[in-house]
């Protein structure tokens, strides 16, 4: 990527940033504290990802590898990438499954049941930070497609960082009763979407050959689906259980992800 673009790049992930604190202000002044519209928001902006995951980034891959392979070969490559990026947070989100599975198990003392809960408050905030991080390296990467595409990231995922930014403050306040333990909570996960862009820029060769843009482009995809499944649309539907404002929001996301690419 030329200079050019890694300016914008990061002032993008900047921008997503400042939209998880956003939410934290929300929601310290009580008035995103509403399930039904946090409900909204994230299937919303996860059918935004996942419309632009199938629509744009996994066809675009799969195009550049059939540029220079077979059909099924491209298809291959393409999904090795896709899955990649799908299961990268897959570690993390077992863990936080098997804390929670041990935690409600009924012989568990009180005094254990309490660290339980403290572990998995731990590691539910690392699991919306690192998706931050993933989040900002999403957004680095999108801009090897051009401006346009990368707007159309970035607009999926302000759109879920507010009310991230409110679940994670209200994760910490209500575990510490402390505004300013929020606010710092809040700060690190906007600060790891810049992060995770330098980084990757620093990782990443100026000049991608066409083979390496195509696996980029496929474990994007994957990533998308992933943050917008694990992290936007089932928490929607089941942890706020709001199934059928996640409907609404998911179809209506995916109708303005559509308009977007239309437009740009």
């Amino acid at each position: 990527m030329e200079f050019s673009l890694f300016i914008p790049a990061l002032l993008m992930t900047v921008v997503e940033g400042t939209a998880v604190m956003i939410g934290l202000f929300f929601t310290l002044y009580k008035k995103l504290q509403n399930t039904k519209f946090i409900s909204f928001v994230f299937s919303f902006s996860g059918g935004m990802m996942l419309f632009a995951a199938f629509v744009k980034f996994f066809p675009s891959a799969l195009a550049i590898f059939e540029s220079q392979y077979t059909y099924k070969t491209a298809l291959m490559l393409s999904g090795i990438a896709f899955f990649c990026g799908l299961l990268i947070t897959a570690p993390l989100d077992i863990l936080i499954s098997r804390k929670q599975n041990t935690k409600n198990k009924p012989h568990v003392e009180c005094h254990n049941r309490s660290k339980q809960e403290n572990h998995i408050y731990v590691l539910l905030l690392s699991s919306l930070i690192f998706h931050n991080f993933l989040e900002g390296i999403a957004t680095y990467i999108s801009f090897f497609d051009g401006k346009n595409i990368a707007f159309i990231v970035v607009a999926s995922l302000v759109a879920h960082n507010i009310p991230e930014g409110a679940i994670i403050s209200l994760l910490v306040y209500r575990k510490t009763k402390s505004r300013m333990k929020a606010m710092k909570f809040c700060l690190l996960a906007g600060l790891s979407g810049p992060l995770g862009a330098m980084v990757t820029a620093l990782v990443l060769p100026i000049d991608l050959s066409i083979e390496y843009l195509g696996f980029i482009k496929a474990a994007l995809a994957g990533i998308l689906v992933n943050t917008a499944l694990v992290e936007l649309i089932l928490p929607s539907a089941y942890v706020f259980k709001k199934q059928h404002v996640s409907k609404k929001g998911i179809v209506l996301g995916m109708l303005f992800m559509y308009l977007l690419l239309i437009i740009y």
